[in-house]
C-alpha cells in the first residue's frame, strides 16, 4: 500500500493558512489543502493523512463538528486531529477531546510549537499503525497472519456478492515439510518457510492478498479471478516454490507444495467459510493424490467417485516408511560408535564423557519436554558432540600439564571438526546445528559464531550444561572430581552467561528428583574408569 500523506490541513483562504502551507511544506511535509469543511472530509476519505490541521471555523462547520464526523468514519478514524483556535482554553480543548479530536493549538502560539505537535501527531500515527501491523502480521514470514486472512476473506466475500464480481482463494501445503525440520532443524526449516513467503509475495497481484494460514500452509485471496485463472496463478506458484534455492544445508534438495484451488462460482460456496472449506477440500485432495499438484473445486467430484487411494492404507505406508528411516538412522550412528572406541584407546576419559554427557543430556531434555523427536536428536547430538577429537593430535590430547594458547586453539575447533564429519551423514542434519554450536555461550560470548539466548539451538544449550557436569564430577588427572551439589553451585554461578538458565534449572530439577538414581550412575562412571571397563555402547542406543 502507498504512504499516507503527512498533513491534511482544512481552513478557509486566508494569509494564515497560506503561511501555514509554505512554512510545513519548507520543513518537508507532504500536504493536502480544503478550503470547506466537506472538502476536507471527503479529502481525508480519498486520501488518508496523518495529521489532519483543522481551523476551528470552516464555513458552516466548526471543528468539532468536524471532529465527530471524521472520528465516525472508519477511514479517518486513525488520523491524530488538531484543532487551531483563536487561544488556547481548558474548556475549549475539552470540547476537542470529546468530539474525537487529539490537541488544540492556539493562533496566537509560536510556529514551533505548531511545528512541535504536528511531529507528536505523526510520531503517535505511526506508533499505532506499527501496531496494527503487528497485529495483523505473522512474525516469521512477514506476510499478513491467520486472523487478518479471515477478515479479508470475509469483507471479500461481501463484496463479490454486493457487485457481482469473482473471488478465487488458493490454499497451498509445502510437501513433507515436518521432514525437513526433523533432518535439517528448526532454523533451516524457518529459512525456507521466509524464502516461500517472499516467492509468494513477489508472484501475486497488488490486490492479492498473501497470508500464512499456519505451520506450513499459506494462502491467496484473489478478487476479481476466475477459478481458471487462479488455477494459472497456483500453477505460477507451485513452479515458484520448486525452483527456490533452498539453504545449502540442504545439499541441493527441494521444497514442493500442493495446491487447492476454489472459487464462489462454485453453487456450493454461499458463505466464506463454505469458500475456505471447500477451498481446504481441494487442498487435501492434492496431497492425497500425490503431492506437488494442483487441484480444484471443479475436479472434487470425481476424485471423490474414483477414490483415487484408500487414506488408511496411504497413513500406513506413511507410518512404515518413517519407521524405516528411524531405523537407518539407529544403524547409521551403531557404526559411527566404532571411530568414538577408537578415541577411547587413546584417552579412556573420552569415549566414558561422551556416554555420560548422553545419558545427563537425556535427562535433561525430558526434564524440558523436548518432543520425543527432539528428545533424540539431543542424545544422538551428544553421543557424537566429541567425535572430531579423532583430529586432535596425542601430544594435545594427553598432555598431563598445562596447554599453550595454540593448543587450546587445537581443542577448541573439535566442535567444528564433529561437526564436518557429521556433515557428511546426510541422515544426521537435525543433530548438526547441535554439535556445531555445543560451544556458544548463552550471553553470546562464545565460538563458533557469537550466537545468544534462543539463537542457539536448544540441544547445543543442553549439551553445554551436560558436558560442563559431567566434567565437574568426573575424576581427572590434574583434578579430583566435585560432588553433585558443588558442580550444580558452580554451574549456577554461570548461568545467564555461559549457560541456559531454563536449561541450568532443569538440570537442578533431575538432581532433585532423581538424586539417588544419578550418584548411582556418577558412582559406577568412576568404577567403571579405574577398572579399565569399556563402556556399554550397546545402552545408549534403546529409548
Amino acid at each position: 500500500m502507498a504512504e499516507p500523506v503527512d498533513l491534511c490541513i482544512i481552513a478557509e483562504p486566508s494569509t494564515l493558512c497560506d503561511a501555514l502551507v509554505d512554512r510545513l511544506g519548507r520543513e518537508g511535509y507532504e500536504i493536502r489543502v480544503a478550503k470547506t469543511g466537506p472538502d476536507g472530509i471527503e479529502l481525508a476519505r480519498s486520501d488518508p493523512p496523518r495529521v489532519i490541521l483543522c481551523d476551528w471555523n470552516v464555513g458552516d462547520l466548526d471543528g468539532t463538528e468536524i471532529c465527530c464526523l471524521l472520528q465516525a468514519d472508519p477511514i479517518t478514524a486513525d488520523s491524530y486531529v488538531i484543532l487551531l483556535a483563536e487561544e488556547y482554553t481548558s474548556q475549549a480543548c475539552a470540547r476537542v477531546l470529546a468530539a474525537g479530536g487529539d490537541d488544540l493549538v492556539g493562533r496566537d502560539r509560536p510556529f514551533d510549537e505548531l511545528l512541535s505537535r504536528v511531529r507528536v501527531g505523526i510520531r503517535m500515527w505511526n506508533l499505532q499503525a506499527g501496531l496494527k501491523r503487528t497485529a495483523i502480521t505473522d512474525g516469521l514470514t512477514g506476510l499478513y497472519n491467520h486472523r487478518h486472512f479471515l477478515n479479508v476473506i470475509d469483507s471479500e466475500f461481501a463484496r463479490s456478492r454486493r457487485y457481482g464480481s469473482r473471488l478465487s482463494l488458493i490454499l497451498l501445503d509445502l510437501d513433507l515439510f515436518k521432514a525437513v525440520n526433523d533432518i535439517y532443524g528448526h532454523q533451516i526449516g524457518d529459512m525456507v518457510l521466509r524464502q516461500v513467503g517472499q516467492a509468494l509475495n513477489d508472484s501475486v497481484r497488488d490486490s492479492d492478498t498473501v497470508a500464512r494460514y499456519g505451520g506450513e500452509e499459506f494462502a491467496i485471496v484473489a478478487p476479481e479471478a476466475t477459478l481458471a485463472q487462479a488455477e494459472e496463478l497456483a500453477d505460477r506458484l507451485r513452479q515458484r516454490i520448486a525452483d527456490i534455492e533452498c539453504p545449502e544445508e540442504m545439499h541441493g534438495n527441494r521444497i514442493t507444495a500442493s495446491f487447492g484451488v476454489a472459487s464462489d462460482e462454485d453453487s456450493h460456496v454461499d458463505t466464506a467459510s463454505a469458500l475456505v472449506g471447500l477451498t481446504d477440500q481441494a487442498l487435501y485432495a492434492a496431497k492425497r493424490t500425490g503431492r506437488n499438484r494442483i487441484v480444484s473445486c471443479a475436479q472434487l467430484p470425481g476424485l471423490v467417485e474414483t477414490g483415487a487411494h484408500d487414506p488408511v492404507e496411504v497413513e500406513q505406508l506413511r507410518r512404515q516408511v518413517a519407521s524405516l528411516s528411524v531405523q537407518a538412522k539407529e544403524a547409521y550412528v551403531q557404526s559411527i560408535w566404532a571411530l568414538v572406541q577408537a578415541l577411547e584407546a587413546r584417552d579412556k576419559y573420552t569415549a566414558r564423557h561422551s556416554q555420560n554427557v548422553t545419558f545427563f543430556a537425556e535427562q535433561i531434555a525430558r526434564r524440558m519436554g523436548l518432543s520425543p523427536a527432539l528428545t533424540r536428536s539431543v542424545r544422538l547430538a551428544a553421543m557424537l558432540h566429541d567425535i572430531g577429537k579423532i583430529g586432535v593430535p596425542d601430544s594435545v590430547l594427553m598432555k598431563p600439564g598445562p596447554l599453550t594458547e595454540e593448543e587450546r586453539s587445537i581443542l577448541r575447533s573439535v566442535p567444528q571438526l564433529s561437526a564436518n564429519i557429521v556433515d557428511h551423514m546426510r541422515i544426521l542434519q537435525a543433530e548438526l546445528p547441535m554439535i556445531r554450536h555445543q560451544h556458544e555461550n548463552f550471553d553470546g560470548s562464545g565460538y563458533p559464531m557469537g550466537l545468544a539466548g534462543n539463537q542457539i539451538p536448544i540441544g547445543a544449550r543442553i549439551l553445554m550444561v551436560a558436558e560442563t557436569f559431567d566434567a565437574l564430577t568426573a575424576d581427572r588427572v590434574f583434578r579430583p572430581s566435585r560432588s553433585v551439589g558443588e558442580a550444580l553451585k558452580e554451574i549456577r554461578t554461570h548461568s545467564g552467561t555461559q549457560f541456559d538458565p531454563k536449561v541450568v534449572e532443569a538440570l537442578a530439577s533431575c538432581l532433585e528428583e532423581q538424586e539417588a538414581g544419578i550418584l548411582e550412575y556418577i558412582d559406577s562412571s568412576r568404577e567403571a574408569l579405574k577398572s579399565g571397563m569399556p563402556p556399554v555402547l550397546a545402552a545408549m542406543m534403546k529409548d
